[in-house]
């Protein structure tokens, strides 16, 4: 008798109707647009109770090694939701007094469902460009998202993001933001 083998294949991803694409596509810019304007008790109502965000970079490397990131923030549901009562609260946070001014742009939206599930692996870019501090100083960050959704009714619950900064160094003197 021998062992069994344990795949480290992921499971099987198929591309998802127009419409599937054009709701999920219509939450995220929603989603964005619920940050961008600083409502985040309802951004956290669109995040499933165990969601898990995961922020990193890249790193520099010679054209024949591996890409690599490194990590920045890793939350669990709970260190989250206390990050964004220090992020809407000036009194707990000097990163975000004065309060960042944010717009964000999400593109190249890739949405499959995974085979074995009813969630859907969702792959964005996203822009992000923010002004900061008395004297408006200004960073612009590119990245790559993945996302993972759990269909709830008509609409979505964030259940997973992973960002990767398209940066090896950060430009700014923190991170306060949601990507």
């Amino acid at each position: 008798m021998t062992e069994a083998t344990v795949s480290t294949v992921p499971p099987a991803l198929t591309p998802v109707s127009a419409q599937v694409h054009h709701d999920v596509s219509q939450f995220l810019f929603r989603e964005a647009a619920l940050l961008d304007g600083d409502r985040y008790d309802e951004w956290l109502a669109v995040l499933a109770p165990d969601v898990h965000y995961k922020l990193g970079a890249r790193t520099l490397r010679a054209s024949d090694q591996p890409a690599r990131g490194y990590p920045i923030v890793d939350n669990q549901a709970n260190e989250l939701r206390i990050r964004v009562q220090q992020i809407s609260n000036a009194k707990l946070t000097y990163s975000e007094n004065p309060h960042s001014i944010t717009r964000r742009h999400i593109s190249n939206i890739i949405v499959e469902q995974a085979a074995d599930s009813g969630e859907l692996a969702v792959r964005s870019n996203t822009l992000l460009f923010r002004s900061q501090g008395v004297d408006g100083t200004q960073h612009t960050y590119s990245g790559l998202r993945e996302d993972r959704l759990l269909v709830d009714g008509d609409s979505f619950l964030l259940a997973e993001r992973t960002v990767t900064l398209d940066l090896s160094v950060i430009p700014s003197m923190n991170v306060s933001v949601l990507f």
